[in-house]
């Protein structure tokens, strides 16, 4: 199995019923290749479910696209990690920006 992909994200949004974030591509690659694939956003991991873009073609890294996403994966859902701690050892960001859970970042 491959590490998490951490992702920026822009934002977390809904549409029609599904969880969903603003994310900026990590690379050039098709649609396809995304889904399935377990992401880090903010800081808790997730399963890429599907992919929304307002345009066709290979997404070019970088570029703005729509995600949706899975619950967090199960013991995947810490909050609370050291510098380049995770259950998979991914890098997820540093202790000075640490997300508490309930949307507010420690500092």
């Amino acid at each position: 199995m491959s590490e998490p992909i951490k992702l920026d994200t822009f934002y977390p949004f809904g549409h029609s019923g599904r969880a969903m974030y603003a994310v900026r591509a990590p690379a050039d690659m098709q649609e396809e290749a995304l889904i399935g694939q377990i992401v880090v956003l903010d800081g808790v991991a997730r399963r890429i479910l599907g992919v929304s873009r307002q345009i066709g073609g290979p997404i070019s890294v970088g570029e703005p696209i729509g995600i949706e996403v899975s619950p967090p994966t199960a013991g995947a859902n810490r909050t609370d990690y050291r510098d380049g701690e995770s259950p998979s050892g991914a890098t997820i960001g540093d202790a000075a920006n640490r997300h508490t859970g309930d949307g507010a970042a420690e500092r």
